[in-house]
């Protein structure tokens, strides 16, 4: 396994948790955006949130440019927003290997009821239906691969992207 994979997708569609199995399979480090974001940033989602979506989309942003540019193989859960900057996805589908997990608006909002996350406050499934059907577009023609994610379990997840990676490999059967 020499590539970067990307997991992009809304809030709630598995990209921690698929990327953690995905990446116990492939042998490979997972590296968590909202983890290393926050690292990066000196606060978590929920505080650089509260600095406003234009200032955590920038930061969002820069850190995929970064990965982009990061020595494989890895494997990345990227921002959704970074999906409305044309330019980094280009940069992201030239320098890796693309999966949009996708899932119904109803399932992305039971995933994220256990955490805090921005924008949910007032009207949680309106946001995300609203969001996704700006976003969902854009993440289906971003990626290489598009896995529905409502009724498949993250191990079952991992092993599709895994087969699609291992049939994208020279010498690698498919």
């Amino acid at each position: 396994m020499r590539e970067r994979v990307f997991l992009i997708g809304m809030m709630g569609c598995g990209k921690t948790t698929v990327g953690a199995r995905l990446s116990e399979r492939l042998a490979i480090s997972y590296l968590d955006n909202d983890a290393l974001l926050a690292e990066r940033e000196g606060d978590d989602l929920m505080g650089l949130a509260a600095k406003g979506a234009t200032q955590l989309h920038d930061a969002e942003r820069a850190f995929a440019e970064d990965l982009a540019r990061a020595t494989p193989p890895f494997i990345a859960g990227i921002a959704a927003s970074v999906v409305e900057y044309p330019d980094t996805i280009e940069r992201l589908r030239a320098a890796g290997f693309i999966t949009y997990l996708a899932a119904r608006p109803e399932t992305l909002l039971a995933r994220v009821t256990a955490t805090a996350r921005p924008w949910l406050e007032e009207d949680p499934l309106g946001w995300i239906r609203t969001t996704l059907a700006r976003r969902g577009p854009l993440f289906g023609s971003a990626a290489h691969l598009v896995v529905e994610t409502d009724a498949m379990s993250p191990e079952d997840i991992a092993e599709t992207i895994a087969s699609a990676i291992s049939a994208r490999e020279p010498g690698r059967g498919a």
